[in-house]
């Protein structure tokens, strides 16, 4: 994943709910996968999956297990783990492209959900960015602009 990805995920995860920040999960791993996937040397596949596997581990911390929904996702993000753990021990690209196809599905569920949630965004007190191009002399030039205090209230 490129630090420029990065970037934007981080910026995206500080203005969202909780509902939001799933769904920003999802794409992170869908992105680790991805790049698991297209990886042309072990090293690299491997370190994606891990990637992905803590992601998964993040999701799995994020249940709320008073719900049954969430024993069922339990299970399948265990699920999911151990065809990753699979898929790095066989050297398997065919075993987490599985796994990326199924949490591409479960994750657009949970995108349609979260249209639904107008909670408000968790963290509070966040730094404002303003994007946008000028034009200079011959080019075009994009700019951030951000302001107000960095301190985070969660």
């Amino acid at each position: 994943m490129t630090k420029d990805k990065i970037q934007q995920y981080t910026l995206r995860i500080t203005q969202s709910n909780r509902s939001g920040i799933i769904v920003i999960l999802y794409e992170v791993l869908d992105t680790y996968l991805s790049d698991a996937i297209e990886a042309g040397e072990y090293g690299v596949f491997k370190e994606n999956v891990r990637n992905a596997s803590a992601v998964l581990a993040e999701l799995r911390g994020a249940l709320d297990m008073q719900y049954e929904i969430s024993n069922a996702l339990s299970n399948l993000y265990d699920f999911w783990m151990r065809e990753l753990s699979g898929a790095v021990i066989k050297k398997d690209a065919g075993r987490a492209k599985a796994v990326k196809d199924m949490a591409l599905k479960v994750g657009e569920a949970f995108a349609k959900a979260h249209e639904q949630d107008d909670s408000p965004v968790l963290m509070q007190n966040t730094q404002e960015v303003y994007a946008g191009l000028t034009y200079g002399r011959g080019d075009l030039v994009e700019s951030n602009s951000s302001g107000g205090n960095r301190g985070y209230l969660v």
